[in-house]
């Protein structure tokens, strides 16, 4: 064998015993717990695509909602449909413009996901990929309608009156810790949700870390607060009601629109930040 083959197979069999799998247990004295990490990393690895997929399907979810609640109605005897309200019976004007209203509705909501799902860099609903055969389940779309609501209360006028119930109590008990040229005091905000505190407090000088378990939240904050997309200028509207069936006391409640946000959060807080320590991304 030459000298060239010779080292050709060496480096062949180094290879092979590169990608031979090995027990778990050569690479981890605690073997049981590095094997519970990677089951974990790859459960997190579903959970993502999981929410991905919640974002994508939203409208989809929504049309089809709306569709089986009007079969049910439509299938009604006679007697009890003509009772309805006219824009609950298919045959009426009334639940023609109800109908355009909600398919408004729901596309709305989904340019929103979809703009969350670019900046993620993750395929959005209106990109051709291969058709899932998963379909989201109504407990999946609910964490993403509670997206919509938290984006309505941390970013949106209306929301005002109920971040001033909450907000301003943290707001009002940080004034305790003084902040000074030299020191900024380091204030973590667990549950941090769509961002909002974690601004207000930085816009006090306060240097702040936002915690968040839920991804469908993560995705959503760092949009708004890094996307540079959503402004005061070129804000989004959504209709975070849109699936609502309690406390609904207008038919145009669930279809109201909301315009985000009601603040720049990427000037906000450059203008709260000393000059050495401004950065372009919130982290």
């Amino acid at each position: 064998m030459s000298a060239a083959s010779e080292a050709s197979h060496l480096e062949e069999n180094e290879t092979a015993e590169a990608l031979t799998v090995r027990p778990v247990e050569e690479y981890h004295s605690l073997g049981i717990a590095y094997e519970t990490y990677l089951q974990r990393d790859e459960q997190e690895q579903n959970h993502w695509h999981e929410v991905v997929l919640s974002y994508r399907q939203y409208a989809s979810f929504a049309i089809s909602q709306w569709t089986n609640t009007n079969y049910r109605l439509h299938s009604l005897a006679d007697d009890y449909r003509n009772v309805l309200p006219a824009a609950l019976r298919r045959d009426t004007p009334e639940f023609h413009g109800r109908a355009t209203q909600f398919k408004e509705a729901a596309i709305r909501n989904q340019f929103c996901l979809d703009c969350i799902l670019r900046h993620a860099g993750q395929p959005h609903s209106q990109q051709d990929i291969v058709a899932s055969t998963r379909f989201v389940s109504d407990a999946q779309i609910s964490k993403v309608t509670s997206v919509l609501k938290s984006l309505m209360r941390d970013w949106s006028t209306e929301g005002q009156p109920e971040r001033d119930m909450s907000y301003k109590l943290i707001l009002g008990a940080l004034t305790n810790v003084a902040v000074t040229p030299t020191w900024r005091p380091r204030v973590c905000v667990p549950g941090a949700g769509v961002g909002r505190l974690a601004l207000e407090i930085c816009r006090e000088g306060y240097s702040v870390q936002g915690n968040e378990f839920s991804l469908y939240m993560l995705i959503a904050s760092d949009f708004i607060l890094n996307g540079g997309i959503a402004t005061p200028k070129t804000p989004l509207r959504i209709s975070p009601w849109l699936l609502e069936t309690r406390n609904v006391h207008q038919a145009t409640d669930p279809v109201r629109i909301i315009t985000i946000p009601n603040v720049d959060p990427t000037r906000t807080r450059l203008a709260a930040m000393p000059p050495h320590t401004k950065s372009a991304q919130w982290k």
